[in-house]
């Protein structure tokens, strides 16, 4: 199966790739990484004979269901609304839905918004409304992390505890879950562990720095967004550019404006390296960090990145605020 899991494992951040990754974790099944197998055959020296691959390790996993594996049928109720027959409401869960109802439990919001991330629908459907000790599923651990769900009966300190067990990305998750709670002393605790066995990939280095610098941890975000930073440098990661200007996002709220500006402008000199279509949208991106730090845009403009961008940035920017506006006057 393909487009499910990168490197750490960190999963596609796509819905489905969560609902299978959840799935499988749920119903005990087999399943391997491709790109642990592809380690395996760089580490015992099987492909010295033949030219260097890309880096990037391969997105697939093989699965093994067994003779009979777990099925579930969409509710009818559901199917309706798809079909545009019904109306959302009770009664569209199934045994492994994709939908807005969580287990026992009713979501902020039904469904997804413009600018609602796609892991949302994910978290909403797959998660219980309360963390389980000991291995914790994938989905569980997300909704954690995103605040669809709380630690309730569980203390911070367990699973501070408990994530010293986690795979890289299930301690990110750790860490970003304390962070919401509020945790800043057992959040030192999975700092200091992912410090002695650092994952991998800029994204989840990013991650790392973004959640330090949230409860105040100055130096180990600084630390992390220069790791981000240099582990996103590869061209032919496709999204590297991004975790760049994160990372040069992070250095200029710590004080750091030169470095910052470095940091952006290496990461639009990499950008601009490459000959793929990733242009239009990356030039949207970086003149969208621009307008909101000014620091930054004196380097976009004199990059080789697509100008015309800067009017898409502006207009999403315009929407954003619009949006923001809107919603404290509703509150008010």
């Amino acid at each position: 199966m393909q487009d499910i899991a990168h490197f750490d494992p960190r999963p596609e951040w796509s819905t489905e790739a969560y609902y299978v990754l959840s799935y499988l974790q749920k119903t005990a099944s087999e399943y391997l990484l491709f790109g642990d197998y592809e380690d395996a055959l760089f580490n015992n020296s099987a492909r010295d004979e033949f030219s260097v691959r890309r880096p990037c390790r391969s997105n697939c996993i093989v699965v093994s269901l067994g003779d009979a594996p777990v099925t579930s049928e969409p509710a009818e109720r559901f199917l309706g609304y798809l079909s545009g027959e019904s109306e959302p409401g009770d009664g569209m869960a199934s045994a492994y839905p994709l939908t807005f109802e969580i287990l026992g439990g009713t979501l902020r919001r039904s469904f997804p918004s413009e600018d609602a991330r796609p892991e949302d629908d994910y978290v909403a459907a797959m998660t219980a409304d309360q963390w389980r000790a000991g291995s914790p599923a994938f989905a569980d651990m997300l909704a954690l992390s995103l605040g669809r769900t709380s630690l309730k009966g569980a203390p911070p300190g367990e699973l501070a505890q408990a994530a010293q067990s986690f795979d890289a990305t299930q301690r990110v998750l750790a860490l970003e879950a304390l962070a919401r709670a509020g945790a800043r002393d057992d959040m030192k605790t999975i700092l200091s562990t992912v410090e002695n066995d650092p994952p991998r990939g800029g994204e989840l280095h990013l991650r790392i720095a973004e959640t330090a610098l949230r409860l105040g941890y100055r130096a180990e975000a600084e630390r992390w967004a220069e790791r981000a930073h240099e582990n996103s440098k590869d061209l032919s990661l496709a999204v590297g550019y991004r975790h760049s200007m994160q990372a040069a996002r992070i250095l200029l709220r710590l004080g750091q404006a030169a470095r910052a500006r470095s940091f952006f402008r290496e990461a639009l000199e990499g950008l601009t390296r490459r000959h793929d279509d990733v242009m239009a949208k990356a030039s949207a991106e970086a003149f969208a960090i621009a307008l909101r730090h000014p620091v930054f845009l004196p380097i976009a403009l004199g990059s080789g990145i697509d100008k015309g961008a800067i009017m898409v940035a502006a207009k999403s920017l315009i929407r954003s605020i619009a949006r923001k506006v809107a919603r404290k006057i509703l509150a008010a």
